[in-house]
C-alpha cells in the first residue's frame, strides 16, 4: 500500500510520461516506487503522454513536460508563451490538438472510469486545459502560463471579487488542484498566489530550497522523498539515495538538498553538505 500524498503520487504519475521507454516506465513506476498495482496502457500511451490505470479502476492522463532536445516540445511551449494554446478549433495549435484526441480515445475506451489529468510544466498546461474543458479531477505542477494566462487570471479575479454574480468562471473548482513552488520563474505567467484561471482552483504551495534548482521549476520539488519511497518499497534509504545517484545526477542534488538533515542521517559525513552540518553542530556544542 503506497504511503504517498496525493502530491506526491501524482508528482510520480507526472514524472513516469518523461521517460519514453516501456521498459523504463515500468522500472519507475513498480521497481522505483512502488506502484505495483498500477498498469500502463501501451496501446493508447504516446510521446506526449502515458496513460495509467490505477487499482481504484481511475485512469490517469500524464501529459509530458518539455524536453528541452526535442524540438516540437520547444514548438510548443511557443505556443504556450504567445497564448496560441487557448485557441480553438482548426486554430488550435497540433500539440493541443493531440491532448484532446488522447482525451477522446481514453473515454471512449474507458468509459467507466474516473478519468483524472496530471502534468507538469508544457504537461501542467494540457493537463490543466483538459481537466477544465472536461471537467475532470486534475493535478497540475508548475504550469507553463504566459502573460495571456496573467490577464485572464487578473480578468477573473476583479469579476469575481465580489459575489460572483452566479458566474462560472467563479465558481470553487475543488476538482483542480495546482502545486507550485510559487517563484517557479518558468510559469510566473500562472500568478501563483492569485490564480484564477478557471475558477478558485485549489493552490497547494511548496518552498523550494535555495541553491538547489535556479528556476525553481523542478518537478523534483514534489516528488516524495526516498524516506517515503522506503516507507512503500521497504528498501533501505540508502538504496534509494544510490539508484538515484547513478541515473540521474541532477535530481540526486536537488533531493539531497530538500531533505538535507535525512540524507546526511543516511550517509553520515560522506559528502560536503554533510560534513558542514556536522561542524556546526559542533561549533554549536562547544559555544
Amino acid at each position: 500500500m503506497s504511503s504517498y500524498t496525493d502530491e506526491e503520487l501524482f508528482a510520480v504519475l507526472s514524472e513516469i510520461s518523461y521517460n519514453l521507454d516501456e521498459k523504463e516506465k515500468n522500472e519507475l513506476l513498480h521497481n522505483h516506487y512502488g506502484l505495483i498495482d498500477y498498469s500502463i496502457d501501451e496501446e493508447l500511451s504516446s510521446e506526449n503522454s502515458t496513460i495509467i490505470l490505477t487499482p481504484k479502476g481511475e485512469t490517469i492522463i500524464s501529459f509530458r513536460g518539455t524536453d528541452i532536445h526535442n524540438p516540437s516540445d520547444l514548438v510548443a511551449d511557443a505556443e504556450i508563451a504567445t497564448g496560441l494554446s487557448h485557441f480553438s478549433g482548426k486554430f488550435k495549435p497540433a500539440r493541443f490538438r493531440e491532448a484532446e484526441e488522447t482525451y477522446q480515445q481514453v473515454k471512449e475506451k474507458y468509459p467507466d472510469n474516473e478519468i483524472i489529468t496530471t502534468g507538469h510544466s508544457l504537461g501542467g498546461h494540457q493537463s490543466l486545459m483538459i481537466a477544465k474543458n472536461h471537467d475532470l479531477e486534475g493535478h497540475h505542477f508548475n504550469i507553463g502560463a504566459s502573460v495571456l494566462d496573467a490577464g485572464i487570471q487578473l480578468k477573473n479575479m476583479i469579476k469575481c471579487s465580489g459575489d460572483g454574480g452566479g458566474d462560472d468562471s467563479c465558481a470553487v473548482l475543488k476538482k483542480q488542484n495546482i502545486y507550485t513552488t510559487g517563484s517557479d520563474i518558468l510559469s510566473i505567467s500562472m500568478l501563483p498566489r492569485l490564480t484564477k484561471m478557471f475558477g478558485n482552483e485549489n493552490i497547494n504551495f511548496v518552498k523550494p530550497k535555495k541553491n538547489v534548482d535556479f528556476f525553481h521549476h523542478s518537478l523534483v520539488h514534489f516528488l516524495p522523498q526516498p524516506k517515503a519511497i522506503a516507507a512503500t518499497t521497504k528498501k533501505e534509504e540508502k538504496q534509494i539515495y544510490e539508484t538515484i545517484r547513478n541515473q540521474d545526477a541532477v535530481k540526486f542534488s536537488i533531493l539531497k538538498n530538500i531533505d538535507s538533515d535525512n540524507f546526511c542521517n543516511v550517509y553520515s559525513d560522506q559528502f560536503p553538505l554533510c560534513e558542514k552540518k556536522q561542524y556546526r553542530k559542533i561549533k554549536y556544542y562547544y559555544k
